[in-house]
C-alpha cells in the first residue's frame, strides 16, 4: 500500500506541475486535446500501468479487479477535474479512458502472475515478486519517466537514464538469477524484466530523443547479460546476492545523483511556464533519494533489525550527499531542501523495511 501511495503520489505530481491552480473563466473539459493527443495517451495508459499491478498486489484477492479499477478511475477523474484549474491546460475524456486502460492491463498483469505462480507463499520463493531486489526496479520506473519528463527543453539531460538504465538491467538480472535457482535459464528471464521495466518507464525519453532511449536499452540489456554469470557464480559463494549486487548499484545512483544535481529544477508554486519542467527535475532528485535509502538499507541485509537500525543509515548518507552536491549546481537556496531529500531516503527505508517485514512473515507461515 505504501508502494502504491508512493507511485500515486509521483503520477499526481506529474499530471499537475506546477501547480498554478486558477479559478476557470470558462470549461474546458474536452474529448481530446491537440493534434498529438495519442501521445498523451499513451503516457497516460504507461502512467497507470504499475499503479494497476501494484494495486491489485495491494488488496483482497475477491473482486481485486474492480476495487482496483474504480478506485484508480476516481483517481484518474479527481486528476482531470484539478487540471480545470491550471491555467492554459485541459481536462480530457480520452485522459480518463488512457488511464484507466492502463490500470487495467496493470491488473490484467498481476491476475496472469497470480494464476502462474499462486498464492504468495509460492509466489515469493519462486518468482520473488516481493522481495527487495524487485522492489528496487519497481522504484527506479519513475525515475526513468521523469527523467524523459524533465529533459524537455534541454534533449542532453536525456544522457541521465544511462546509469539508471544500468542499474536497472543488473537488479533485473540478480532478481532472474534468483528465480532460476539451479536452472540456466536465468538471462532469459532477465531479459523478460529489462523488456517489461524499461518498457514502461522510457516512453517519455523515446519523445524527446529515441536514439538516447535506443541507447539506455542496449545498455540495459547489455548489463543483464552480463550480470546473469556474475549473480550465478555469486551465489555459488554465498547464500545472500544482495550485497555483491548493491556494491555496484550504489556507485551508479551516486553518479545518477551527481549527474542530476546539474539540473536542480525546483518547487515553482508561481513562474515561469518553464516551472513545470522545473518541479518534475526537483521530484527526479526526490524519487532518486527515495532509491538511495532504500538500496542502503537493504545493503543491511535481512536480519530483523528495527525501524530506526534500518532507516537511520540511508537518511544519513543522503543527508551528506545531498549536502555535498550544492556545489554540483544548486542554488543557495537548495540547502532547504536538504531534509526534504532525507525524509525521501526515510520513505525508501520504511520500504524496504516493510517488504522484509512481509517476506519473513510469509516464509514462518504467518
Amino acid at each position: 500500500m505504501l508502494l502504491l501511495g508512493y507511485l500515486a503520489a509521483l503520477v499526481a505530481v506529474v499530471v499537475l506541475a506546477p501547480f498554478r491552480f486558477a479559478w476557470p473563466t470558462a470549461s474546458r473539459f474536452v474529448v481530446v486535446a491537440g493534434e498529438a493527443w495519442w501521445l498523451d495517451a499513451i503516457l497516460n495508459v504507461v502512467l497507470f500501468v504499475p499503479l494497476g499491478f501494484v494495486g491489485a498486489r495491494a488488496v483482497d484477492r475477491r473482486g481485486v479487479r474492480w476495487v482496483v479499477v474504480v478506485g484508480l478511475l476516481v483517481f484518474s477523474a479527481t486528476l482531470e477535474t484539478l487540471q480545470l484549474l491550471l491555467p492554459g491546460r485541459y481536462s480530457t475524456w480520452s485522459d480518463i479512458v488512457a488511464n484507466t486502460t492502463g490500470a487495467l492491463v496493470g491488473v490484467a498483469l498481476a491476475r496472469l502472475v497470480a494464476r502462474r505462480v499462486g498464492d504468495d507463499r509460492v509466489l515469493v520463493p519462486n518468482l520473488l515478486l516481493d522481495l527487495p531486489l524487485t522492489g528496487l526496479l519497481w522504484l527506479l520506473v519513475p525515475a526513468l519517466w521523469l527523467d524523459g519528463l524533465g529533459a524537455a527543453g534541454n534533449p542532453a539531460r536525456l544522457r541521465l537514464l544511462l546509469p539508471v538504465a544500468v542499474a536497472g538491467g543488473l537488479a533485473a538480472a540478480a532478481v532472474a538469477t534468483s528465480a532460476a535457482g539451479e536452472r540456466r535459464r536465468g538471462a532469459e528471464g532477465a531479459v523478460g524484466l529489462v523488456i517489461l521495466w524499461y518498457g514502461i518507464g522510457v516512453v517519455p525519453a523515446v519523445f524527446v530523443d529515441p536514439t538516447v532511449a535506443a541507447l539506455g536499452f542496449a545498455v540495459a540489456m547489455a548489463a543483464a547479460f552480463a550480470g546473469v554469470p556474475a549473480w550465478r557464480e555469486a551465489l555459488r559463494r554465498e547464500r545472500r546476492l544482495e550485497p555483491h549486487v548493491l556494491r555496484f548499484l550504489l556507485p551508479l545512483l551516486v553518479a545518477y545523483l551527481i549527474g542530476l544535481a546539474a539540473y536542480p529544477g525546483a518547487l515553482e508554486v508561481l513562474g515561469p511556464e518553464g516551472g513545470r519542467v522545473a518541479v518534475l527535475r526537483w521530484i527526479e532528485r526526490v524519487a532518486a533519494f527515495t532509491v538511495l535509502g532504500y538500496a542502503v538499507a537493504e545493503w543491511g541485509g535481512r536480519r530483523e533489525a528495527p525501524i530506526g537500525e534500518t532507516v537511520l543509515p540511508g537518511v544519513l548518507v543522503a543527508a551528506l550527499l545531498a549536502s555535498g552536491l550544492q556545489g554540483f549546481g544548486d542554488p543557495p537556496a537548495g540547502w532547504s531542501s536538504v531534509p526534504l531529500f532525507a525524509c525521501a531516503a526515510a520513505v525508501g527505508g520504511v520500504l524496504y523495511h516493510l517488504q522484509r517485514a512481509h517476506v519473513i512473515a510469509l516464509r514462518r507461515g504467518e
